[in-house]
This record gives C-alpha cells, structure tokens and sequence, in this order.
C-alpha cells in the first residue's frame, strides 16, 4: 500500500537506529512526491539533569538529518529537517504539525519494555491518539 497525496509528513526520529528503520519504511509506504518534514526533539529535563551532554544530542541530530537527506532525496523525496528542544517530546511533535501544517504523522514504533512504558509513559499511544492529525504507524522494514 502506498499513501498519495499528502502535502507534509511530519517524521519524528529519536536516533540514528530509528531513522534508519523509518527512512526505510517510508521508501517502501510512502510515495515519493511528498515532503518529509524530519524532527528531532531533544527532551530537556525542566531543573533536573539532563540525559545525555547537549553537544551530544545535538550531533546525534545532525546525524539523523544526514540520513534523512542521504536515504530520501536522492529517489526524489522533498526532505526538511527541523530540531526541537522541549519538555514533552509528544507536544513538541503536534507544535511542528501545527506550525507547518502538517498532513500526516509518519513513524515507526520502538519497541520498549512494559516497565519502561509503564515508567516513561507510552509515547506511541500518545502520539496516535492525541490531536486531530492523522498518523500512519509504518511497520519496520523485515527485508
């Protein structure tokens, strides 16, 4: 199955393993005269510290757009990159939508550990039911 008109894909990333399975799901799933708006939000822990050095995150970004550009516009994906920096990954997501305009949320869901869900909240079931955007959950490339 293929998605068509679409004007933005808002694909958010959180590092350089997901990209690389969402990059490929969307060559497989999405048609490739869409613009892929890519995100990386960098979640600030708000006075507590943070998970990783900022310069850190910050390369891993980088990293992921390079991706981005490298995987998709050479088979003629229109590709955007944009780094967020928030306390709530999933509102920062729906911020990007919302400023952009934004057809679809494209991902493909991490797999975690039901303490950790339990523990850090369950993005993904955030992130599909929240807000009127609709989502595609793509599934991980099995090739």
């Amino acid at each position: 199955m293929t998605v068509q008109q679409l004007r933005r894909v808002v694909v958010p990333v959180a590092n350089e393993t997901d990209a690389r399975q969402t990059y490929e799901s969307i060559r497989q799933h999405v048609a490739p005269d869409v613009l892929i708006h890519v995100v990386h939000v960098i979640e600030k822990a708000g006075g507590a510290p943070d998970k990783a050095p900022l310069g850190a995150r910050q390369r891993q970004a980088e990293t992921v757009f390079e991706q981005a550009l490298e995987t998709l516009e050479p088979i003629g994906y229109k590709v955007e990159t944009e780094l967020r920096y928030g306390r709530d990954i999933i509102d920062e997501i729906r911020t990007v939508v919302d400023e952009h305009d934004g057809a679809v949320i494209a991902f493909v869901p991490r797999e975690s550990s039901r303490l950790h869900r339990v523990l850090t909240g369950d993005k993904t079931r955030r992130l599909a039911t929240v807000g009127d955007v609709p989502v595609l959950v793509l599934p991980e490339d099995t090739s």
